[in-house]
């Protein structure tokens, strides 16, 4: 999405990025194109939302029953496999 939006912004694109901008969808929508697009980013995504067991002001907000939700799912789809350390510290998202 990055390239698309220099590309839009006429913003000189670094030679270290990868992607590729999705402008020519803009102009021909139904022209052929991949089906699915692929990220990575550390885990303090995860860590935020699910496995850190966050402050207890956190889990008193808004956000504290989505939290709770996310964590117990993860939770009971690993079973005797989760690891704490592991969803905290290893993993990328």
């Amino acid at each position: 999405m990055y390239p698309t939006l220099c590309e839009l912004a006429d913003v000189e694109l670094s030679d270290h990025l990868e992607g590729t901008s999705f402008m020519p969808l803009l102009d021909e929508p139904n022209r052929e194109w991949k089906q699915a697009a692929f990220s990575q980013f550390p885990n303090p995504a995860l860590r935020e939302w699910a496995a850190n067991t966050l402050s207890q002001g956190s889990r008193e907000t808004f956000f504290g029953p989505l939290i709770e939700k996310v964590e117990d799912r993860i939770i009971a789809q690993q079973g005797d496999k989760w690891d704490h350390n592991l969803f905290e510290n290893r993993l990328m998202g």
